[in-house]
């Protein structure tokens, strides 16, 4: 990475907060880097139909999902939080919230089993589901029958499963680190990812309040719209002309 940042004419990073870190991390020009946003496919991450609710009842009976659930969508690995996400769900069950399940969509990824040895006996729960790989026909449909989603990621460079709830009009909650907070927008609570009771607090905030979780949806959904793979590629072609422009120009003067 360092030699790759060194030598290129210039960089794109996928949020300001990753443009940050390239800047802190490599001493880098901030003038040498653009923000370009990912984009979001918006015919499959959307609001729900009547004419959707089969393939949200297939999914539920794939996975054994029998009861309101919160869904987790990303690899299992430590830079995702899983333990502390685990941790909070643990307690919440203790506390007496016991129609409700934790859905960790994603494939196992390295270090899982440092995970799981940190986390005991509370991974055994029948309550918290582990769907491992999926098929990508799945994710909308997870989506929709859920509850809420969240994201508490230690770290993350952008953060796309969180457009990809908003669209779907999930009330989303995301750890407060600074690529999520931006992507996210005002379409999203805001948990500490280092804390469990953090976590905690904020699914049962969602839980707990119906009008809360109305006003993340109509918000999140919005900021969702703001996000596209055409607004992506034209961003992307423009820098690429711009350096294109100066080296014309820099060899131009060689000559």
């Amino acid at each position: 990475m360092r030699w790759a940042v060194r030598k290129s004419s210039h960089i794109i990073a996928i949020s300001e907060a990753t443009k940050q870190d390239i800047v802190r991390n490599y001493a880098v020009d901030p003038q040498r880097i653009s923000v370009v946003y990912h984009g979001l496919d918006k015919t499959r991450f959307r609001i729900p139909e009547d004419s959707d609710q089969a393939s949200i009842d297939t999914v539920k009976e794939t996975y054994g999902i029998t009861k309101p659930y919160m869904l987790y969508v990303g690899n299992v690995q430590p830079r995702k939080n899983i333990t502390n996400l685990v941790r909070a769900f643990t307690k919440l069950k203790r506390d007496g919230y016991q129609d409700i399940q934790l859905v960790i969509a994603g494939a196992q990824a390295w270090r899982v089993q440092d995970i799981f040895q940190a986390l005991g006996e509370e991974i055994r729960q029948d309550d918290i589901i582990f769907t491992g790989r999926f098929a990508d026909e799945e994710l909308p449909p997870l989506l929709w029958g859920s509850s809420g989603f969240i994201l508490p990621s230690f770290y993350e460079g952008f953060g796309l499963p969180v457009l990809e709830a908003q669209a779907c009009g999930v009330p989303t909650i995301v750890a407060d680190t600074p690529s999520l907070t931006e992507i996210a927008g005002e379409g999203a609570l805001v948990c500490d990812p280092h804390d469990p009771e953090s976590i905690q607090e904020t699914i049962q905030q969602v839980w707990n309040n119906p009008d809360l979780a109305r006003d993340l949806s109509t918000k999140g959904h919005k900021n969702a719209t703001m996000f596209s793979w055409q607004r992506c590629a034209q961003q992307t072609l423009r820098v690429l002309i711009n350096v294109y422009e100066i080296f014309k120009a820099v060899n131009a003067r060689k000559r």
